[in-house]
C-alpha cells in the first residue's frame, strides 16, 4: 500500500509544498490518495501520515533482519524523510519546526483568548520526524547510502519538552493552553510509544510521561 501511495504523495509534495519526496496527510484510501481530506483543520492538514507509516519499514526490518526487504523499501522511507528535509523551517535559534502542524484533533487557547489548532510546534510532529530520520540513518548505514543530510538535521529537531507542571508539552510554546485536559488522544506521547525517545534511561522525562497519562485519565 505504501508503494501505491508514493506516486500520489509525490504529486502532493510537489504541487502543495514545492518539495521533493512524498507526503501523506491524515487518511488515505484503497487508491493511495495522499491529499488532505475533509475540512476539519484539527486533522485534515496533518501531514505526518506517510512519515509515520514509513517508520514501520524499519520496524519490520528490525524484527526480521531481512536485508532484501530493507533494500526494496528504503526509497519509500527515504522519500518520506526527504519531504521534511525540504519543508522544515529554520527558527532563529537554529532549531527546525514543521509547518503546518497540528496535534491531532486537539485545540489550544492563546493568551488573547483566540482558539486554534494549526501551528508550527506540535510535539507529535517533531517526534515522528525524529523517529523517521533516525530510521533512515540506521537503514542507510546498513545499505551504504549517503545519509549525511539526515545526520545533520536530526540534532536540530526540537526535543520533547517538560512543562512547568511536570508534564510533556503537547505544543512546544508555553503560550498555548490546552482546552480539553482529558482529550482522548495523547499524541504528544508518541515519543514514548510507538516511538523510542522517551525511555527509562531518563527518569525525569519518564516521570513526565507518566504524569501526562495520569492527568489525561483524571479528566
Amino acid at each position: 500500500h505504501l508503494k501505491r501511495m508514493q506516486p500520489s504523495g509525490h504529486h502532493v509534495a510537489q504541487e502543495m509544498y514545492g518539495a521533493r519526496g512524498w507526503v501523506a496527510h491524515h487518511n488515505t484510501d484503497v487508491w493511495g490518495d495522499c491529499a488532505p481530506q475533509d475540512n476539519y483543520l484539527a486533522s485534515a492538514m496533518w501531514q505526518m501520515g506517510g512519515a509515520w507509516l514509513s517508520t514501520h519499514i524499519w520496524e519490520h526490518y528490525a524484527f526480521t533482519q531481512d536485508r532484501t526487504f530493507l533494500e526494496e523499501y528504503y526509497p519509500i522511507m527515504e522519500g518520506a524523510a526527504r519531504f521534511f528535509a525540504d519543508t522544515m523551517i529554520r527558527e532563529d535559534d537554529g532549531k527546525l519546526c514543521i509547518s503546518p502542524s497540528v496535534s491531532p484533533e486537539n485545540e489550544f487557547e492563546l493568551p488573547n483568548g483566540e482558539v486554534g489548532c494549526m501551528c508550527d510546534d506540535a510535539a507529535m510532529d517533531q517526534q515522528i520526524v525524529y523517529e523517521l530520520f533516525r530510521d533512515v540513518i540506521r537503514a542507510g548505514d546498513i545499505l551504504g547510502h549517503d545519509v549525511s543530510e539526515y545526520r545533520e538535521l536530526l540534532p536540530r529537531l526540537r526535543p520533547t519538552v517538560i512543562s512547568a507542571d511536570g508534564r510533556i508539552m503537547e505544543w512546544m510554546s508555553a503560550d498555548k493552553k490546552e482546552i480539553e485536559i482529558g482529550h482522548r488522544h495523547i499524541s504528544h506521547l508518541f515519543a514514548l510509544y510507538p516511538g523510542q525517545q522517551i525511555t527509562a534511561k531518563d527518569p525525569d522525562i519518564m516521570a513526565a510521561a507518566r504524569k501526562t497519562l495520569e492527568t489525561r485519565l483524571a479528566h
